[in-house]
């Protein structure tokens, strides 16, 4: 009996590490659906380029994998600023089919610009994969660190925007763009920001992807999913949610893996986009991008 509860509480816990990971990545999904209402299917390409931007930095520089954040952060940022001013922008306001469509063309844009580039090999970073026991359970070192880097980057985010001007523009114009422009606020600026926060959030789950797992050009196919399935999950547009709701699915993906089957667990995603769209639409945690003060 013992052993059986120690097996679950390992899983257990190696799933919610690897939540911190879905987590990071749907952060930045649910700011930008939370601010402009645009439904990035392109978020996946963007935690792989993130991916390919710290890979290379890592091969040429020798940099420690957790310092390519510094890399890969900045120039998926500027990448998303880059693609909001000059496309996405372009149908802010738009029913949601035309921001679907668009960064659909974006993603397929991209995917094959990463093969034709990168080619389909898988790489990976060799980082911190001994594994450490705490109690009798093996835990990976990756995974640990990993999870103590999201959970830094989420405190991150939300002191940027409960504790600085920009922060509290991004979240007036969630809240209400049309009064957010009307009390001086930069509106577009704001979705420019906004829009590169996300990508910079992907860029930084992209970095820990070749740790964690291969790195190659249809990784984001994977990864979007399981974001789409943690924003529903939590609330579209709540941040809180989707934090939670990463953990959580990683905790249930883990067990399922382990007492069924991989395919069994990634059906789980697609259930609970459908459950949750069904029975609670509003998400678990409701869609306000951040709990109010």
């Amino acid at each position: 009996m013992m052993d059986e509860l120690q097996v679950f509480v390992e899983f257990a816990l190696r799933g919610l590490l690897i939540g911190a990971l879905y987590s990071l990545m749907a952060l930045g999904l649910s700011l930008i659906f939370g601010v402009m209402r645009v439904i990035n299917v392109a978020h996946g390409e963007f935690l792989m380029i993130g991916g390919y931007v710290a890979y290379f930095a890592w091969a040429w520089t020798q940099l420690s994998p957790l310092a390519t954040l510094l890399i890969s952060v900045p120039a998926l940022f500027a990448l998303g600023v880059a693609l909001e001013r000059f496309l996405v922008e372009r149908v802010v306001g738009k029913p949601e089919l035309a921001s679907l469509m668009l960064t659909f063309g974006i993603s397929i844009t991209l995917w094959n610009l990463a093969h034709a580039l990168f080619s389909p090999d898988p790489r990976s970073v060799p980082y911190l994969y001994e594994p450490l026991e705490l109690l009798g359970i093996y835990i990976s070192k990756a995974s640990l660190m990993i999870f103590a880097a999201s959970l830094g980057l989420a405190a991150l985010l939300v002191l940027f925007l409960k504790g600085t001007r920009w922060g509290k523009a991004i979240r007036a114009v969630a809240q209400n763009p049309e009064v957010a422009q009307a009390c001086g606020i930069d509106t577009r600026r704001v979705r420019m920001l906004a829009f590169g926060l996300g990508a910079g959030l992907a860029g930084a789950a992209g970095t820990f992807v070749p740790i964690q797992f291969s790195l190659f050009p249809g990784v984001g196919h994977e990864f979007i999913l399981k974001a789409f399935a943690v924003v529903v999950l939590g609330g579209l547009g709540s941040l809180g949610g989707a934090f939670t709701s990463g953990l959580l699915l990683g905790v249930v993906e883990s067990l399922i893996t382990f007492y069924a089957n991989a395919h069994v667990a990634y059906l789980t995603f697609y259930a609970t986009i459908v459950g949750v769209l069904l029975l609670r639409p509003a998400g678990l945690f409701g869609t306000g991008l951040v709990e109010e003060d």
